[in-house]
């Protein structure tokens, strides 16, 4: 049985990158997070204006990671991320890409939190010592992992990987 739940979260975790990458219905949702939350750029106001040069790194650097962050939020329930280093020495953040990773919820060891997200690289990936977790939703209590019905990885999306599932396996007959 522990097996079978294994094989199945190990399933969910692919159904779950597919879902997020390739089905049209979820890019477009995520175009429409993305006009919505960040169609005005990253603008700071204060006292002190940005520099035309500052504002192209932001433009170029933090904008492509906030939408990545957005996507990895309603993905996994957390953004992976990792400080670059640029040529020029400046530190951005770049998240994870999806597909480099795999992750798992256990009991928190250093913060308040009773559960935690903690993140393990696939095989074959550039090793990267300091990988930030920066949690958007509570980890789920392993509910999903330990269903009586049916074991998914932990993520927001967990409700949609097994009728996602049924309705590949829907167009499958069809076809046949």
């Amino acid at each position: 049985m522990n097996r079978q739940r294994s094989l199945d979260i190990s399933e969910s975790y692919y159904l779950l990158l597919e879902l997020i990458c390739t089905e049209p219905i979820i890019q477009q949702t995520f175009s429409i997070i993305d006009s919505v939350c960040l169609s005005h750029g990253v603008k700071i106001t204060g006292p002190v204006e940005t520099t035309p040069d500052f504002q192209r790194h932001l433009d170029m650097h933090w904008m492509p990671f906030l939408r990545a962050a957005v996507r990895a939020m309603h993905a996994y329930g957390f953004v992976p991320w990792r400080l670059m280093t640029l040529e020029k020495g400046d530190k951005v953040p770049e998240v994870l890409p999806a597909g480099t990773f795999r992750w798992t919820t256990e009991v928190s060891k250093h913060n308040d939190a009773m559960l935690s997200y903690a993140v393990q690289l696939n095989p074959g990936t550039r090793p990267e010592p300091n990988i930030h977790i920066t949690p958007f939703m509570q980890p789920n209590f392993m509910v999903t992992e330990r269903s009586t019905m049916y074991a998914t990885v932990s993520s927001p999306m967990s409700s949609a990987i097994e009728s996602f599932k049924n309705l590949q396996a829907a167009i499958k007959r069809q076809v046949w």
